[in-house]
């Protein structure tokens, strides 16, 4: 009885590797209709950027880290002309302060429990629980509520954080937005916090 050995050369019969082998020579067969224009440095060096460019963003607009940065860029803001109040308004809005919950979250506090001892010192809570600000929070709802009174709002107002760092919108005008932003910014100031 005589055996027979076969013996593979190649890729060949190996799915995969066959289907390598039906593309390599796909691509050699049409290399001749590739057209053969030179193309300039420049002309391929914005081709290039335009093309990081357009990967980057779309990495940006579906990463969900970031997210309080990618919702505040492409709008105009005012900002308080003390430095710190600026700085702190910021750092709020990024959620990226030295509020304990921030500092808790990269390893810096041992605790996120507020100094009141009445909840997560966050920017919530700083600006919309802490008991210790309770007479400067009660200025800044007053000034909120007379702003939503001024426009004659419908609407309930919900005293909130996005309230407090508002853009104009179908709601409020840009002149109401800056009223409620100076309030929150003296709120800010007058707490005395670095944040």
């Amino acid at each position: 009885m005589c055996i027979t050995q076969r013996v593979e050369i190649g890729h060949s019969e190996i799915y995969y590797n066959d289907i390598a082998d039906l593309w390599a020579k796909k691509a050699i067969h049409d290399a001749d209709e590739i057209p053969t224009l030179a193309v300039s440095f420049s002309v391929c060096k914005k081709m290039i950027t335009k093309q990081c460019q357009s990967q980057w963003q779309t990495s940006w607009d579906r990463i969900n880290s970031g997210r309080a940065t990618h919702n505040l860029i492409g709008r105009k803001h005012l900002f308080p002309r003390d430095r710190c109040t600026a700085i702190s308004y910021v750092r709020l809005l990024l959620d990226d302060s030295l509020l304990k919950a921030h500092q808790f979250r990269i390893g810096v506090e041992s605790t996120c429990v507020c100094e009141c001892g009445q909840g997560i010192d966050d920017t919530n809570h700083f600006l919309l629980q802490c008991t210790m600000y309770e007479s400067l929070r009660r200025e800044l709802k007053v000034e909120v509520k007379n702003v939503w009174e001024d426009n004659r709002k419908n609407d309930r107002l919900n005293f909130s954080v996005p309230v407090l760092a508002p853009f104009s919108d179908n709601l409020l005008s840009v002149q109401d937005c800056n009223r409620i932003l100076l309030a929150t910014f003296k709120y800010i100031k007058k707490s005395q916090r670095e944040l």
